[in-house]
């Protein structure tokens, strides 16, 4: 199993990886087992020299490595020497379990340029639970209680270098020296293929005019809870799982054209997305603005099938030749993109947890019909756990087979309480759990309701056991949960 990064430091030169030896040879990093228990990951530094990373197995069983196609890979970024560079990290994948670890090592080299070390590292969106150490140029993520979740286009790290005011102007590699060593509490080891990026010095006497930006946008439809208060944009950042940004490029434009630049992995951290309707900004604030004042007791009305709209701002620095000096520039909001496009759009489904009969209230009506969707379902029917009709309904119906199946994996979503799967019960949002509709979820809904009919406040992080599921944990996560004591 993955132990996390340990280092120990008992003086002040530099220490090597400990090792156990009867001669002068060099001898490997020595692999132990100490339990069938995945171990905590600490790290220790008493010293301001880099310390080599030692690494430590629990295991020695070796798990086959996942076929998922994952990508790590190094930003680029543009600037004057004697100022800061910042360089995302950024993992990429098409499957989500993929990209799911507890740990991560890696080492950067510079090619052909100055030695430099990250001044500062601070963690992006995916994995920033991880506890973050860097000797160097080598750097090491560990979550000594769990895995960590990423997505594909998060950003890992943010990487910032401070250039020499004597660099001299052109391209510098930043490259992954070796693979990245990535693995989840699981064994299970992952096939990651790196690429590498750039820090390009510009001459002080040429100025940084814009940003141009090109978005591969996929609005999902994606499921959301009632009561999920989590914002749409948080800290300026788009939430992911309501939009793929599958390629989100940016371009620098030269006041000098014969300086070549290059489209690459835009830096989220300087894009600002704004939503269009400032009181949307949640998807509890879109059920309450737009369904909660119309709540009466029709089934099939109580919830929300709609889009979010966003526009995209962002800022950079540039040299001012009036002023000598860098200064910081504003580029505006558009209402489109920069291809033309039309504005960034997520489609949403926002429903009450537990409501089969989407009434607006999870109650032992909708326990009766998870518990007829059960028995169906195991004595070998095909059910459809769509069971009401409202015109609403129909209307998304209308518009083909896949509104339809997606309508239907909404109402499955609400009604799964277990194990939220957003697929009608083809994967669970638990890591290696199973998706059904069953007792269980019945038995919830009805602990639910008789909470709720007591006059109590009760809260799904709550009612539900461990392991929880995603957006259980997520909203659960938000409210500051971090245990179930």
């Amino acid at each position: 199993e993955p132990v996390p990064v340990q280092t120990t430091t008992t003086s002040e030169e530099p220490v090597p990886v400990q090792t156990t030896t009867t001669s002068e040879e060099p001898v490997p990093v020595q692999t132990t087992t100490t339990s069938e228990e995945p171990v905590p990951v600490q790290t220790t530094t008493t010293s301001e020299e880099p310390q080599p990373i030692e690494t430590t197995t629990t295991s020695d069983v070796v798990k086959p490595a996942h076929e998922y196609e994952v990508t790590w890979e190094i930003g680029k970024d543009i600037g004057y020497a004697g100022e800061s560079v910042e360089l995302p990290i950024i993992v990429k994948g098409d499957v989500d379990e993929a990209m799911v670890y507890n740990s991560y090592l890696f080492t950067l080299e510079i090619a052909d340029g100055p030695i430099l070390k990250p001044e500062s590292i601070r963690s992006g969106s995916a994995y920033s639970e991880m506890a973050i150490e860097a000797n160097g140029l080598q750097i090491a993520g560990t979550n000594s209680t769990g895995d960590s979740e990423g997505y594909n286009g998060a950003t890992i790290l943010y990487l910032t270098f401070d250039l020499p005011a004597d660099l001299a102007a052109g391209k510098y590699d930043v490259k992954f020296a070796g693979d990245v060593e990535a693995h989840n509490r699981a064994l299970d080891i992952f096939n990651i293929t790196e690429e590498n990026g750039y820090i390009q010095v510009i001459p002080k006497d040429v100025t940084l005019e814009q940003k141009e930006f090109q978005f591969d946008v996929e609005g999902l439809s994606k499921f959301y809870f009632s009561h999920d208060h989590r914002e749409f944009i948080k800290d300026g950042l788009l939430q992911s799982e309501l939009i793929s940004l599958g390629s989100l490029m940016a371009r620098p434009v030269l006041s000098d054209p014969t300086i070549e630049t290059e489209w690459a992995p835009a830096d989220l951290d300087k894009i600002e997305f704004n939503l269009k309707d400032e009181t949307l900004t949640s998807p509890k604030a879109v059920f309450d603005t737009k369904v909660a004042p119309t709540l009466d007791d029709t089934f099939g009305k109580a919830f929300f099938k709609g889009q979010v709209a966003f526009t995209i701002s962002t800022s950079f620095d540039t040299y001012n030749p009036e002023t000598g000096e860098i200064e910081t520039v504003e580029q505006k909001d558009t209402d489109t993109l920069y291809d033309g496009s039309p504005m960034v759009t997520g489609n949403i489904y926002i429903g009450v947890k537990g409501d089969t009969n989407l009434n607006g209230t999870a109650n032992a009506q909708d326990a009766g019909s998870q518990l007829v969707y059960a028995a169906e379902f195991g004595s070998g029917m095909n059910p459809n756990i769509l069971t009401v009709e409202s015109d609403m309904i129909t209307a998304i119906q209308a518009e083909g087979e896949e509104a339809a199946k997606e309508l239907e994996n909404f109402v499955y979503f609400l009604s799964d309480v277990t194990d939220e799967s957003e697929d009608h019960g083809d994967t669970s949002s638990i890591l290696d759990g199973t998706a059904t509709i069953d007792a269980k979820d019945a038995s919830k809904v009805l602990i639910y309701a008789a909470q709720f009919g007591s006059g109590m406040n009760p809260d799904w992080y709550r009612v539900l056991d461990e392991p929880l599921p995603k957006y259980t944990k997520l909203i659960g996560a938000a409210d500051g949960n971090n245990d179930k004591s």
